[in-house]
């Protein structure tokens, strides 16, 4: 059997012991300060609980207008963090993925440099490549470096959409074999 109390019954339950004959003629024969404060917790007791009995017996009817109204108001800022939270998290999801495949295409792009062999000219160009049924932007750039035969090779990957916005950009070394 399992029994359940509530805060109120277990106070009642304390009150009752301290209105006990048998402690209140042993605080009585020791006045002390826990005396006033025995007897405060009594008087409170008493106080708290016709004023329980009185709201337990009106709360019966429902709800307020205001106690809904808070409800509401919490629900609702609460739905719209969430909202804005899972919008994030998708955004963030997409530029992840985007980032990933730009990489990607960098990386190939740069493969096919090392497996045309030899160290491509200093200068750039621009080419497209496609990856995932999607089409991007890739503007090599070759510069020379204080060694001879090895060049810095720095690809930037951009969406067709926004040709001016990179979105990864990869370099490498390239020297002789």
């Amino acid at each position: 059997m399992m029994l359940a109390l509530s805060p109120h019954s277990c106070f009642s339950h304390l009150m009752n012991t301290f209105r006990s004959p048998c402690i209140l003629s042993i605080l009585r024969m020791n006045p002390s300060p826990w005396w006033s404060w025995a007897m405060g917790l009594v008087r409170l007791s008493d106080g708290l609980s016709s004023a329980m009995n009185k709201n337990l017996v009106s709360r019966n009817a429902g709800f307020t207008l205001l106690e809904v109204m808070v409800a509401v108001a919490i629900f609702a800022g609460i739905a719209v963090t969430m909202s804005d939270t899972t919008s994030m998290r998708v955004n963030n999801l997409l530029s992840i993925r985007t980032m990933t495949l730009a990489s990607f295409v960098a990386e190939n792009h740069l493969t096919d440099i090392r497996i045309a062999g030899g160290a491509p000219q200093p200068g750039e160009t621009n080419r497209t490549a496609e990856m995932a049924d999607q089409e991007w932007l890739l503007h090599t750039k070759v510069t020379k470096t204080p060694f001879p035969e090895v060049m810095r090779i720095d690809v930037s990957v951009a969406l067709p959409e926004q040709p001016d916005t990179t979105v990864y950009t990869l370099s490498t070394i390239l020297g002789p074999n």
